[in-house]
C-alpha cells in the first residue's frame, strides 16, 4: 500500500507496547502488530486483538 507524502509517518508504532496490554504486546518482537488492507491505517494488538 503506497500512501501520499501528506500522511504522517512513524518509526515505531508504540515502543512501550499496547495502551491496554502494555509490554505483553511486544513479547514476540515489536513488528507483530497486525493490519488489514480492508481497514487501512488501523493496527491490531498482537496480545488481545484490539484495534
Amino acid at each position: 500500500m503506497v500512501v501520499p507524502p501528506q500522511v504522517p509517518r512513524a518509526y515505531d508504532i508504540h515502543n512501550l507496547g499496547c495502551p491496554i496490554h502494555g509490554s505483553e504486546a511486544n513479547k514476540g518482537g515489536q513488528y507483530r502488530w497486525g493490519y488489514s488492507l480492508d481497514r487501512p491505517f488501523k493496527i491490531t494488538c498482537p496480545a488481545g486483538g484490539r484495534r
